[in-house]
């Protein structure tokens, strides 16, 4: 397996989740935040 067919086949399976990432992005970034916010600010919890 070359380099242009190893490549071409990451591309093609890492293209195809892309549109399930984008769709769950909001949801992970309101959980990452709100850990985020509990370990910056234990008090407040």
């Amino acid at each position: 397996m070359g380099p242009d067919q190893l490549g071409a086949a990451h591309f093609h399976t890492a293209s195809k989740p892309l549109k399930e990432i984008d769709i769950r992005l909001p949801e992970n970034l309101v959980k990452v935040i709100s850990l985020l916010n509990k370990i910056s600010y234990p008090s407040e919890n």
